[in-house]
């Protein structure tokens, strides 16, 4: 299976490089991944002659057609895009322009296979996720009219350097696992909290109990509308910021079973001592219905994933009730063994 990876900015060498080069490497491990950057190709824009309405090709010769070709030569297609003035550039936006032979609003068409997976990738400087969602929108927009299916999409907002990327690294390691899950038919996966999936994260959150095994939620039977503070809060925390005395910061993920929210999983990205002899790195919940699936040893699986790479310790820290013989079998499952114990707790580590 094929992936390309899209640099949709003409900088070659600045955070969206980045970040694209993170998707290209971790895809590539899996499938047979291409990256390339909008600045590789030479294309005019388009004329509005209207001749693809007739004919269904441009009439203009260029670089264009190259970019068409690894499109129909590829399965996967990620369009990685910073924001210019609230949209995507105007390179990118050229090349939307240029693909109206494909649009499928107008007969007679061109078409690309069938069966090709889209997915979206948006970053601005500053904090407001509105923003990436416009972008998001005009690349679905397209994937949508060029009849790629639109599988997921993700908004990263305080980018605007290179060493800005470092700590969403976790956030896009996700997002890379869960491409590689949809494509491999297995849909359960990790997604950090984030606002365009608010409605289902809202009403999961508010039903999980305030003490669930060791599981804290404070946000148990939130209202609504104090949904939307609060979810800027936790995902403020997964940046550092917002943060109470004393905390660390933590990142959210929401573990997908296709498109219905089984389980709440968080990962605090160092320790503190009073984390060294408590909580430790991870707290995870699995809905009571979905119990005894096996959800909770694959949402460690892939939360343990993630850790490997954030945190700095040299083993992951977790801790659980020994009223909780099902989230201990998940742990050990998971490679881990107890550390040590006290009257009412196991304490696990897991090696990196």
């Amino acid at each position: 299976m094929n992936a390309l990876v899209i640099n949709c900015c003409p900088v070659r060498n600045g955070a969206t490089a980045e970040i694209v080069s993170i998707i290209y490497h971790e895809l590539n491990a899996t499938f047979q991944a291409k990256a390339v950057c909008i600045s590789d190709y030479s294309f005019g824009f388009c004329n509005g002659c209207r001749s693809c309405h007739k004919a269904a090709e441009c009439v203009q010769n260029d670089d264009f057609g190259n970019i068409i070709a690894e499109f129909e030569n590829t399965d996967i297609i990620v369009c990685v895009a910073p924001s210019y003035w609230a949209d995507v550039p105007a390179q990118f936006k050229a090349f939307i322009d240029r693909c109206t032979p494909w649009c499928n609003t107008h007969e007679p068409h061109a078409r690309l296979k069938s069966g090709k997976k889209g997915y979206s990738v948006a970053l601005r400087t500053g904090p407001n996720m509105k923003e990436c969602e416009k972008i998001i929108g005009t690349i679905e927009h397209f994937y949508g009219h060029m009849e790629i299916e639109c599988c997921g999409h993700l908004g990263l907002c305080s980018v605007e350097y290179k060493e800005d990327v470092n700590r969403h690294r976790a956030e896009i390691i996700a997002f890379c696992n869960q491409i590689k899950k949809i494509s491999k038919g297995t849909l359960l996966y990790l997604k950090p909290a984030n606002t365009n999936d608010i409605e289902k994260e809202f009403l999961f959150v508010r039903d999980i109990p305030v003490d669930e095994n060791g599981y804290i939620n404070e946000y148990y039977g939130i209202s609504r509308k104090d949904f939307d503070n609060a979810l800027d809060t936790i995902i403020a925390n997964s940046r550092g910021e917002k943060l109470p005395e004393g905390y660390v910061p933590m990142t959210s993920y929401f573990l997908w079973n296709n498109d219905t929210i089984v389980g709440k999983l968080d990962l605090r990205q160092y320790l503190c001592e009073s984390l060294i002899n408590g909580a430790g790195h991870i707290g995870f919940y699995i809905s009571p219905e979905y119990r005894g699936k096996g959800f909770g040893t694959e949402g460690l699986k892939l939360i343990i994933d993630i850790a490997r790479n954030v945190v700095p310790e040299e083993e992951i820290y977790l801790r659980v009730n020994k009223n909780n013989p099902a989230s201990l079998k998940a742990m050990l499952k998971n490679n881990g063994y107890i550390h040590h114990e006290d009257n009412e707790s196991y304490f696990v580590r897991i090696k990196k």
